[in-house]
């Protein structure tokens, strides 16, 4: 019996295993998902080397790069070096505790697709109007636009790609959101189902942990949604405070703003109104943005969110080593 040593990747992922065991000469059983590449030693020499090549690897999968954004106030980080599913959560947990940044929120740029200008997922899979119109102002810089342009991007949480006009020069951005797929009264408050994320509209309410907790305990135990929101709106200042969970990641923020938040309240504001065009400046604890609604006879016909984003260089960090070689922390 000779003793090998097995260093291997996970395709695809950053994750690194050992394996020590003892086999048979000639009866070699690997794992199924060790395919990336593997180093097999069974000498100290060879171990000796095994454990160098280990290292060098680890180090080589413990920095990504990334970009701080500032949506509005909805402050989120896109991880631009290529991650796997797996590694979503412990790398977003890893980011959120970072206090230099501040972020509510991890999106994951993917690689890109054949007719689209790039895709990007949040870390919970849900869906985000401010991430998606920040990713579309983003890959306009990487691709070299300048002045207006019209981006197609496709994000998590939406069937389809989704239009974002950017202005490189100011950083504005204005997207066209998900059309509600349906606006139901709940409770004497209103639900609006955008796909990717609940919301509850409710108006004239404080905004309190307390209050949000049981809400959401309610509405998770009826629709068990990937992500929800409760937006405590006041309709006298247009004033909306959003409270986001997303089930996951078991995250919950009083964001700084939120657009598909401010989409469920102008569609709450306009369900009873007549066919036309509504446009509503909903101002939010760390910004404001901007909803415009055009309706037909029973039906909404377009949503738009427009405002302003600020996003960083891209920079380079180290992950804990730890997280690094067991995707945990």
């Amino acid at each position: 019996m000779d003793l090998y040593y097995f260093i291997g990747l996970y395709q695809h992922s950053a994750k690194l295993i050992l394996i020590e065991n003892k086999i048979s000469c000639g009866c070699l059983f690997l794992r199924a998902n060790l395919v990336d590449s593997f180093y097999v030693a069974q000498d100290q020499t060879d171990i000796t080397q095994a454990y160098q090549e280990r290292n060098l690897l680890i180090m080589s999968l413990s920095s990504i790069q990334i970009i701080a954004a500032d949506p509005a106030g909805n402050k989120t980080i896109f991880v631009l070096t290529p991650v796997s599913r797996e590694f979503y959560q412990p790398i977003a947990s890893y980011l959120l505790s970072l206090k230099e940044h501040n972020a509510e929120q991890i999106a994951f740029v993917l690689p890109d697709e054949p007719g689209l200008h790039g895709r990007m997922e949040m870390c919970g899979l849900e869906f985000c109007g401010n991430a998606s119109r920040t990713f579309a102002l983003i890959q306009a810089k990487k691709l070299g636009f300048s002045g207006q342009h019209t981006l197609r991007v496709r994000v998590s949480g939406c069937e389809d790609p989704l239009d974002v006009e950017v202005n490189v020069e100011t950083n504005y951005t204005k997207i066209r959101m998900p059309v509600p797929l349906s606006i139901t009264s709940w409770n004497n408050d209103v639900l609006v189902d955008l796909g990717g994320i609940l919301h509850l509209v409710t108006m004239d309410k404080a905004p309190n942990p307390a209050a949000f907790e049981t809400l959401k305990e309610q509405l998770i135990q009826e629709y068990d949604p990937p992500a929800l929101g409760v937006m405590f709106f006041q309709p006298e200042n247009r004033s909306l405070t959003p409270v986001v969970y997303v089930a996951d990641v078991r995250t919950t923020y009083f964001e700084g703003s939120c657009a598909s938040g401010t989409v469920a309240v102008i569609a709450a504001l306009t369900h009873a109104c007549p066919s036309g065009d509504y446009s509503y400046t909903i101002q939010q604890p760390q910004g404001e943005l901007t909803a415009s609604i055009k309706k037909g006879k029973n039906h909404i016909d377009s949503v738009f969110i427009e405002g302003p984003v600020a996003a960083e260089e891209p920079i380079t960090i180290q992950l804990p080593l730890q997280l690094a070689c067991t995707g945990r922390i």
